[in-house]
């Protein structure tokens, strides 16, 4: 089990195991034993999604403490989300025998790694950028 905290300080449990697996395949399409594979990038790619998949591995800690989808989703912004995202797939890696599932850790740590120096290489180049003539010209041109 894995756990992420929200915006809203509120801490969540996620656990995979065939039945929460079988209540997101039900409700939403996403079969997360292929998070690793072909529906990884949908997920990831969908914050709308990821969130709702969350929801619904959360439902009964939702439930018990009265927070609706709609509540939920507002306390995941930003770096809750992500936290979220690892969790749920830390959590599909532990589903798996333990070979299987260290792979799959190792797997996730490097794609993180790489995710963030892409982020920090573009973080750079985007500071690198410079921009000469046009500011000056319409700053002068407003005067």
């Amino acid at each position: 089990m894995h756990q992420f905290t929200d915006n809203s300080g509120r801490t969540w449990d996620i656990d995979v195991n065939v039945g929460t697996a079988r209540k997101v395949q039900d409700r939403l399409s996403v079969n997360v034993f292929k998070l690793f594979d072909e529906d990884g990038p949908k997920l990831s790619g969908d914050p709308i999604l990821l969130c709702d998949t969350l929801y619904v591995l959360c439902a009964d800690q939702c439930n018990a403490r009265g927070v609706d989808s709609y509540s939920f989703g507002c306390g995941l912004i930003g770096q809750a989300l992500a936290d979220g995202y690892e969790a749920l797939m830390k959590a599909v890696a532990d589903f798996f025998p333990p070979l299987k599932a260290e792979r799959l850790r190792r797997t996730l740590s490097k794609a993180m790694n790489l995710g963030d120096t892409i982020e920090a290489a573009m973080m750079k180049a985007t500071n690198d950028i410079q921009i000469s003539g046009s500011h000056d010209a319409t700053k002068s041109q407003a005067s």
